[in-house]
Formats: C-alpha cells, structure tokens, sequence
C-alpha cells in the first residue's frame, strides 16, 4: 500500500504539472494575441500605405491629364449644331486633333453679352460668355477655347465691345497658367465692316491678356453650300472648315 506521504507528494506533483502546463496555455495565448495584434497592425499600415500611394498617383495623373483638359465656351456652333453628331462638331474635331479631353460649355443663342433661355440652349436661363468663365475656371483646365458672337451681332456694340474684354480678362485671372485660345465668330455669307469690327475687338481682347487668336471671317472659311437647312448653322463640312481652321491657327 502507498503510504500517506507518498499519496500527498504525487498529488502536489500532479498539481505542479498541470499548473505548469496552463501557465504554458496562457503565455502561448498571450503569444497568439500578441502575434495577431501584430498581424493587424501591419495591414493596417499596409493599407495606409497603398491608399498613400494610390491617392498620390492620382494627383499625378490629374496633374498631367489637366494640361490636356480642353474647356470650350461657345454658342450653337461649339454646342454642334448642324452636325451630324457630337463626334462631329469642330470643337470635338480639335479636340480628336490636338489629343485632348474635351469639356463642352457650349449654349445655343449665348454670345459674349447675350443670354439665351429655351429658344436658344434648350434650359430656363443660359448665361453669357462673361458669366460662364466660373464655370470653366472650376473644371481647372490647362485650355480655353472661346469661340462664336454672331449672336451679338444684333446688340449694340458699344455695350458688347466691354464684354468681350471682360470674359478674356476674366478668364486670364481665373486661370492665369491656362493657354486661352480665342476664335472669331462665325460667318456664312457676306464680311460686313461690323463683323470686321467685332472680329478685331475679340482679337485685341485675347492678344492682351497673351491669348492665341484665331480669325474664321479673313478669309472666311466658310461656304454657303455648308450651310444647314435652317440657314444659320453649319453641316458637317462647315464644321470639318471650321476645325481645320483652328488646328491650323493653333500651330
């Protein structure tokens, strides 16, 4: 028979190993824990890491690709009235041209100092061309094409004549890195000595504020056989002229 000592010292014994052995269950909990907090912590940081990252190569790519960004201000003629499709309007035949990304501000019946509503752009209220330039400011373009006026052919010049100065010194304060190009308005038929007038108002307008002007009324690039049947705008091989006439301008 085991005797009563050696009874109680197997027990303590028992009790030491499995005391032991859940000593060694918790630390390597601890371990566990210690290991998967670490896990965690580094693709947290990972994760950091990449967004950083991503977010930098976004700025990036919109830093370069906003030097490419095209806004165009205009009239019936920008918007692509008379074409046979978007893709066919000068102002997107530029922007194929010249490789760039293309923001279409154009409102039928709008001109430097006209306004237009549903007659003309199809909205309650389309603003001019002076009350436009926040519009194309806030799309932060690397290029701006105002283009048209033949709207404002029926106005009063003295009063248009400060307006064409404005929306080009406005527009160079909004984007004082931006290349502004400048194209005349636009004509089928007849150079009137008025249309001379207002071609030179729009260029002495650009040239003071370092735009690049570009003339579509001498020599008039355009035709009556390009004529719509409304009479007023352009089909496709006006707005072919018209494109050809700016890529041209532009080198």
């Amino acid at each position: 028979m085991v005797s009563r000592r050696k009874r109680r010292s197997q027990q303590l014994t028992i009790m030491v190993v499995i005391a032991c052995a859940a000593a060694a269950v918790a630390i390597a909990g601890v371990g566990y824990s210690l290991l998967d907090r670490g896990i965690v912590a580094n693709a947290e940081e990972l994760n950091a890491m990449a967004a950083a990252a991503d977010a930098q190569q976004r700025a990036t790519r919109t830093t370069v690709d906003s030097s490419k960004v095209a806004v165009f201000i205009g009239d019936s003629y920008t918007h692509g009235t008379g074409s046979s499709s978007k893709a066919m309007r000068w102002s997107s035949l530029v922007s194929a041209a010249e490789g760039w990304s293309e923001q279409n501000l154009g409102r039928g019946g709008t001109g430097y100092d006209t306004t237009s509503s549903t007659n003309g752009c199809g909205l309650q209220y389309c603003p001019n061309y002076v009350e436009m330039v926040t519009q194309a400011a806030a799309v932060n373009p690397g290029i701006v094409v105002v283009a048209g006026g033949q709207n404002d052919f029926n106005s009063d010049f003295a009063e248009v004549e400060p307006m064409i100065w404005k929306t080009y010194s406005d527009l160079r304060a909004a984007l004082p890195d931006a290349k502004i190009v400048a194209v005349g308005p636009s004509i089928i038929g007849t150079v009137s000595p008025s249309v001379i007038a207002f071609d030179a108002a729009v260029q002495g307008a650009a040239f003071a504020v370092g735009a690049r002007y570009i003339s579509l009324s001498n020599p008039d690039v355009l035709e009556p056989a390009m004529a719509a049947e409304d009479g007023g705008h352009v089909i496709d091989s006006g707005h072919a002229a018209i494109a050809a006439a700016v890529v041209v301008g532009l080198k």
